[in-house]
């Protein structure tokens, strides 16, 4: 990470770590250019995941709105 930033960031009373790529919450951040592979690496796999989870509550939400509609013609 540059110098100027790292002390910027601690004035704001940010946690700053000294690794190639961190994730706090919502936000991956990286330290300089050089990390860039790892970075590159790390928002593809956490894409991935988020794609993953979309998918699976989708599925979810339809089977859902299936099984109501084959639970409703039944009751009539």
């Amino acid at each position: 990470m540059w110098s100027s930033i790292r002390t910027d960031l601690r004035n704001a009373k940010a946690e700053v770590v000294d690794e190639t790529v961190a994730t706090g919450g919502t936000l991956t951040i990286s330290r300089s250019p050089g990390d860039l592979p790892a970075f590159c690496e790390r928002i593809l796999r956490e894409f991935a995941e988020t794609h993953e989870e979309r998918d699976s509550s989708t599925a979810a939400g339809h089977r859902s709105a299936a099984e109501k509609g084959a639970a409703s013609d039944t009751e009539r």
